[in-house]
């Protein structure tokens, strides 16, 4: 092939290149807006790649002809290459944020998540509850046996006391049975004091730590309610290990 068809073909590959782009960046919006991670990283490849086989051709054209005693083309600022270099530069760093959550592109992950919080707003109006059930009872917990009756007068709505992952259990929770009847101001420290938390054991049940369910309902771990009136999801495994911070024993103030 002469260097006149060597270059015609040069042209049509510059020009096929640069409609690649646009399109492999196209791909990668696709393959993030449908959690397609295998498109969207092959796509932003083939983007780069035909970048590069873009500059590549461009560089050859001009020594091409130069070498042919033509006067180089001046190398004029283009706009549109620092624009693509933004572009290249942004969705990698899109691409890397997105692939640093586990839940971007495992849509169980950011179901199971969803159902977390819900249980966790439902456990923060449980735990509220209880505040305003200490405010009308002189700060005296209610008795273990009947903690969801004596409650119902705050809440009344009885999906608050549900979880999507418990859905046949009228009550998915439990209350500490260390609390029955104790005032929180008898409490060393109410916010390391667990009042209430997800289990089994349905309408007024009530226990301690055996009371938890088997398996951990939330992404390996449970929502607590604390006797201050604050939330927290902890995951078994610190719970287990003692380093969760919270539990079922009342330590008296002194």
């Amino acid at each position: 092939m002469g260097e006149q068809g060597r270059a015609a073909r040069d042209v049509w590959l510059i020009w096929v290149a640069r409609g690649v782009v646009p399109a492999a960046f196209g791909l990668v919006l696709v393959g993030i807006a449908r959690m397609l991670p295998i498109l969207a990283w092959a796509a932003y490849a083939i983007g780069i790649a035909a970048l590069v086989i873009e500059s590549s051709l461009v560089r050859r054209s001009r020594r091409l002809a130069v070498g042919e005693g033509e006067a180089a083309p001046a190398r004029q600022p283009s706009a549109a290459r620092p624009f693509m270099g933004c572009v290249v530069v942004g969705v990698a760093l899109v691409l890397l944020m997105l692939l640093g959550s586990p839940s971007t592109f495992c849509p169980g992950c950011r179901r199971d998540g969803a159902r977390k919080t819900v249980c966790l707003s439902n456990a923060m109006n449980i735990a509220l509850a209880f505040q305003m059930y200490l405010e009308d009872n002189d700060g005296a917990f209610p008795p273990a046996d009947a903690w969801c009756d004596l409650l119902w007068d705050y809440v009344k709505n009885e999906q608050v006391f549900g979880c999507l992952e418990a859905e046949g259990l009228r009550c998915a929770f439990a209350y500490n049975r260390a609390l029955s009847g104790v005032r929180v101001n008898d409490i060393a420290e109410p916010d390391a004091v667990v009042v209430v938390f997800e289990s089994p054991r349905g309408w007024n049940g009530a226990g301690g730590p055996e009371a938890l369910p088997a398996k951990p309902r939330h992404l390996e771990g449970d929502n607590y309610g604390l006797a201050s009136g604050r939330v927290v999801w902890v995951k078994r495994e610190d719970l287990a290990m003692g380093t969760a911070g919270i539990g079922w024993s009342v330590e008296p103030a002194k």
